[in-house]
């Protein structure tokens, strides 16, 4: 595993070691940018250390078409995607050889595995961060119940496939079978299993219990369509098992050897017609390349502001410095003279400077001592 990936995998087993717990992680599910703990960003970086190139998605349209190779979709919904969002990926698939989906239905969430992992550590933990840890757990452990409705009029069965729920789910694995189950500890993997699939005529590559949990289906182009039953072993957080990383990378690796262009399609409508041009926000959040440089512009236009702003507060005037010049006596003596704004101050100012500079010669009298009155001119 590359150092790349090492950092945005292995922050999550360093998160999980973590006591401070506040108002918890951002669990948004399916973004493939970010650090949510149920998003795909470390199974993104996966795919580039096998050389692929990824992009994010919000729209399935020509663009996608025209730029992917290989179509990844978790699913913000359970079982087999709608009819319409279905036929697309028919389409794709029929478009050129060798073109692959991957097809992720919503079926599990990772914060809870996170909170019970906060919580067998509680000796580092004060009372009530682990009170706010045992709420979040609690509240996590209701994800099923949570689950956003199938699709209304899913895609037909014979294409893609039907999901059905496992006795006793959601419930832990406690044997793997399949040609992906070599060298995978089922103990130590721990996956979390709530619904199988069901998929006629399909290749059943990895089950649980005896129960299909990802299934292929091969176009005689060369393409097809995997279908993995949940993210239990994509997900970020899921990922901090290194117990589960081996199956995460039997989908890279079913992705293909050559660098493809891999595009992670994101959002709960990807057929949604734009109503408008996208936004400026619209755009950087689509598009990683722009982002960053959007960044780096942010900084230096900041940087250049703070440079030009007006400097607050009175201005402080130059410090006259001697610098072995005689002049600088009377700089010195003028701008203090302009300092006191009086008449009458000002003469008293010379006529101490005149004594300053004449003492030890008493015969000499001031110039600048007024006049008397009595005296002659």
């Amino acid at each position: 595993m590359t150092r790349r990936v090492a950092s945005r995998v292995g922050w999550l087993s360093w998160v999980l070691a973590l006591a401070g717990c506040g108002q918890g992680p951002d669990v948004d599910y399916g973004a493939s940018r970010g650090s949510s703990l149920n998003g795909v960003s470390a199974f993104r970086a996966i795919l580039e250390q096998h050389g692929h190139q990824t992009r994010a998605a919000v729209h399935l349209g020509e663009d996608v078409s025209e730029w992917a190779d290989v179509i990844v979709r978790f699913a913000p919904q359970p079982g087999a995607p709608g009819w319409e969002e279905g036929d697309w990926y028919h389409f794709f698939l029929m478009e050129e050889p060798n073109f692959k989906v991957v097809y992720v239905p919503r079926d599990f969430e990772a914060d809870h595995e996170y909170w019970t992992a906060i919580l067998e550590r509680p000796d580092t933990m004060g009372e009530e961060q682990i009170d706010d840890a045992r709420e979040h757990r609690r509240w996590s452990s209701s994800w099923v119940a949570r689950l956003p409705e199938k699709a209304e009029k899913p895609a037909p069965a014979h294409e893609w496939f039907t999901t059905g729920p496992i006795a006793g789910s959601p419930g832990v694995v406690k044997g793997l079978s399949g040609p992906w189950s070599a060298g995978v500890d089922v103990a130590a993997a721990r996956l979390a299993v709530h619904e199988s699939l069901k998929g006629e005529g399909a290749k059943v590559l990895l089950s649980g219990d005896g129960m299909p949990l990802v299934i292929e289906r091969e176009s005689p182009e060369g393409g097809g369509l995997l279908v993995v039953a949940s993210g239990g072993f994509l997900l970020n957080a899921a990922l901090a098992n290194p117990a589960r990383r081996p199956l995460a990378e039997r989908v890279a690796d079913w992705i293909g050897p050559e660098p493809r262009r891999v595009a992670f399609v994101e959002g709960g409508s990807p057929l949604a017609e734009f109503s408008e041009s996208p936004t400026l926000w619209g755009l950087l959040a689509r598009l990683d390349g722009l982002r960053i440089v959007a960044i780096h512009l942010a900084v230096a236009g900041l940087a250049a502001a703070l440079y030009r702003a007006p400097r607050l507060g009175r201005p402080r005037e130059p410090e006259l410095s001697w610098g072995g010049r005689p002049v600088a006596h009377a700089e010195a003596l003028g701008a203090l003279l302009a300092r006191a704004a009086d008449r009458d101050v000002a003469q008293k100012i010379l006529v101490d400077y005149d004594r300053w500079r004449h003492e030890g010669n008493p015969n000499r009298a001031s110039r600048h001592e007024p006049s008397s009155p009595n005296r002659d001119p």
